[in-house]
């Protein structure tokens, strides 16, 4: 067990400094690393995790280091960002792949997720559609949550129907899943740090 604590902490922290995606401005861009969603995971405490898009598995080996369960869900169109998600996260137990696309690869899943995290489409309809589907599939006082909330068209999909969702440094956005009901937690997200993660979700 300490031997595996010890590997959680060492790659959490080497994922703290690790790009989520490759794009132009990647390295200079805050939305482009972790941070953030490790503060999301302090906050929601979840133990099974359903993710919507997983490109190249950064965000999704975040969620397999602090969670029994975690399914991904992506449609893979490029075969080498698929090969370096399976060099990456191929290897936990607790994985499950589903090689698809929202809405219809979630038709096998019940509401059994204690959190649903979209980052897939970032179109506006897209968005939208993925995160209904996610109330299927989230336990009913599960979480709603997702990535890339400043860019425009996924904060107006977000707003359109989560009230106040808790927004995140790296552009992660959280709402309890009850569609159209204000949710505030009352405090301000704290401050990612390894040790502090570690601590708090083995709690």
């Amino acid at each position: 067990m300490q031997n595996f604590r010890a590997f959680q902490l060492a790659r959490v922290t080497e994922l703290l400094t690790t790009m989520r995606c490759l794009y132009p401005g990647g390295a200079d861009d805050v939305h482009n690393f972790v941070h953030g969603l490790v503060e999301l995971l302090i906050r929601a405490k979840p133990r099974s995790v359903i993710e919507i898009g997983s490109d190249r598995g950064v965000s999704t080996e975040v969620f397999l280091l602090t969670n029994a369960r975690v399914v991904a869900v992506d449609p893979w169109e490029h075969q080498a960002y698929f090969d370096e998600f399976v060099e990456r996260c191929g290897a936990y137990p607790h994985l499950e792949v589903c090689r698809g696309k929202c809405p219809d690869a979630l038709d096998r899943f019940g509401a059994e997720f204690d959190l649903c995290y979209v980052d897939a489409d970032h179109q506006y309809e897209s968005v939208r559609r993925d995160i209904l589907a996610c109330t299927k599939v989230v336990k009913p006082d599960g979480w709603l949550a997702g990535h890339d909330y400043h860019q425009p068209q996924v904060e107006q999909a977000v707003r359109s129907l989560v009230d106040e969702p808790i927004v995140f440094r790296d552009g992660s956005w959280l709402a309890k899943n009850r569609l159209s009901q204000r949710y505030l937690a009352g405090q301000d997200a704290t401050a990612a740090h390894p040790q502090q993660i570690l601590r708090q979700i083995s709690a």
